[in-house]
């Protein structure tokens, strides 16, 4: 694993707590880039390994550290609206959270002012906002509102998500195509 990395210290009591965002990691594991506002080089990391260690703390060196480091969660969202012809106004949202290191999208579904009953949801892509798309993942019911959930995407999904071209559609009766849509983003 390498690239450039934002590393944030702070300490209470004697532990350490670093935190890292990654960007240029190879291997696909961590694909999102994120802006560096600085790089730490090992001799940094060892000097102010010498520091905590007089001020009785310890930290691990770099390289452990590289090898730990975890994948981030990022956050999505995205607003219902009407769609394929409905005239009622639909409100609600999709709140998301992605873990980078298992794939798994994690859900929250809220909406009101549906012409009825939620009869099936899913996941659609790859499509910009406006523009259809096929099924990316079903999302199970039973459709009571709150609807909590989970689904595990492929990698080239979670690049279709970190691309905005992921969205939420709720089937009703009445709008067996789509009833109301969330397009998903950061």
């Amino acid at each position: 694993m390498n690239g450039d990395g934002l590393w944030r210290f702070s300490a209470i009591g004697h532990i350490v707590r670093i935190v890292c965002n990654w960007s240029g990691v190879e291997g696909g594991v961590l694909r999102q880039k994120k802006t560096r506002c600085f790089t730490i080089r090992e001799s940094t990391m060892n000097t102010i390994s010498k520091i905590l260690t007089v001020a009785g703390l310890t930290l691990v060196s770099a390289a452990a550290l590289t090898a730990t480091a975890r994948a981030e969660e990022i956050m999505y969202m995205g607003e219902f609206k009407a769609e394929h012809g409905a005239t009622n106004a639909p409100t609600g949202d999709v709140m998301a959270t992605l873990d980078t290191t298992t794939n798994v999208l994690k859900y929250t579904i809220k909406w009101k002012g549906l012409t009825g009953p939620v009869t099936v949801a899913h996941f659609h892509g790859p499509a910009k906002d406006g523009v259809d798309a096929g099924i990316v993942a079903p999302i199970d019911g039973p459709y009571a509102n709150p609807l909590s959930g989970q689904v595990t995407l492929t990698s080239a999904q979670e690049d279709e998500l970190a691309n905005g071209l992921v969205y939420v559609n709720l089937h009703t009766k009445a709008f067996p195509k789509g009833e109301a849509r969330a397009q998903l983003s950061k």
